[in-house]
């Protein structure tokens, strides 16, 4: 009996990758694009490592991670579900809802 092939599942579109990819089309400070060899000199791994990442065949350990975020002044919240903790809306929305669960 032939072996079933194993569902294949979409790691390219997940948020991680997304969102690093957004960022690297689009530096949030200067709106600049960088580079997978770029990032990977200032993240200390290879540009390859990059490309990996951004293609959700891989996920970088946390070290670096931290490092992707102070690099692009993001935090790490933002890299992987494309919210900042930072997003004043975000707060605003959460504020209310507990006032409004309060009362």
């Amino acid at each position: 009996m032939p072996k079933q092939a194993e569902p294949k599942f979409d790691k390219y579109n997940e948020i991680f990758p997304t969102t690093l990819r957004e960022l690297l089309s689009s530096h949030p400070k200067d709106g600049h694009t960088t580079t997978y060899k770029a990032l990977g000199e200032a993240v200390g791994v290879r540009q390859q490592t990059i490309s990996l990442y951004a293609s959700g065949q891989t996920m970088p350990p946390a070290d670096v991670v931290l490092r992707i975020a102070k690099y692009f002044g993001v935090s790490m919240d933002y890299l992987f579900t494309g919210i900042s903790s930072d997003n004043k809306e975000i707060n605003i929305e959460a504020d209310v809802k507990q006032v409004i669960d309060a009362i």
